[in-house]
């Protein structure tokens, strides 16, 4: 078994890539496979199989071709310090991977809360937040802030204010920080509610429904902050919040 000798077509379908692959490979000196003498068909045998599983395996780890050059002269410290290095960085793109799977998740959350709030009446419950930062660039447009969790985006609508303000969700005011609404202590309840509003025009909101609703329920209002969930098309691009409304 030692010295037969295999056809490219064969490595190729045992390790399942192309041949030209293979070819390329060779191109680079990282196989050195024999030509048959009749019709210079390329010949592997059993050290070639051993090289192209190495190959393969370190270019799955991400090993670049370059660095594969010298695999052939490395001893086994030098293959052990690849694979420490290699496993290091692969720990590092696990790591990442699951931080997204986790953003995906929160993200998939996020849309399942529209339905459960668009499925159900008010609930008389508190934000789970305590405080809102104003944020220059929220102040002077609708673009959303730099922010790696786009839920800490928050919405303010008060009696006196035509517009929707927005700020930031934070758990502690830094200094130079503006509080631009605060959660409050004691008596105060809050209705729990879906604000659906058009990215283009603020206006076109379901606000008016929202009040309508509660004052048919015996509820005199008040101002309103909201939780960014999700943006999606409907007619139009809206933007949804998880909101609570202040009532009495």
């Amino acid at each position: 078994m030692r010295h037969e000798k295999i056809k490219i077509g064969e490595i190729s379908k045992l390790f399942q890539i192309p041949q030209s692959r293979l070819r390329y490979w060779e191109d680079e000196n990282l196989i050195h496979c024999e030509r048959d003498a009749t019709n210079n068909y390329r010949r592997y045998t059993l050290t070639n199989y051993f090289e192209v599983g190495d190959i393969v395996f370190f270019r799955d780890l991400g090993v670049s071709i370059n660095e594969l050059k010298n695999l052939s002269s490395m001893e086994l410290e030098d293959l052990s310090r690849l694979l420490e290095e290699n496993e290091v960085k692969l720990d590092g793109r696990i790591a990442a991977l699951e931080e997204t799977k986790q953003k995906i998740r929160k993200k998939r959350h996020m849309i399942a809360e529209i339905g459960r709030l668009r499925a159900n009446s008010f609930t008389l419950c508190s934000p789970d937040f305590e405080k809102v930062i104003a944020d220059p660039l929220f102040e002077n447009s609708r673009m959303m802030p730099p922010l790696q969790d786009v839920s800490s985006c928050a919405i303010l609508l008060t009696q006196d204010r035509k517009e929707p303000r927005y700020g930031i969700i934070v758990s502690e005011v830094q200094p130079g920080n503006t509080v631009v609404w605060k959660r409050a202590i004691g008596a105060q309840r809050y209705a729990e509610c879906l604000l659906e509003i058009s990215f283009d025009h603020p206006d076109n909101n379901n606000l008016a429904t929202i009040l309508h609703a509660l004052a048919a329920l015996g509820y005199r209002t008040g101002s309103l902050v909201g939780r960014y969930l999700a943006s999606a098309f409907r007619t139009t691009w809206y933007e949804y919040y998880q909101s609570w409304i202040e009532v009495e």
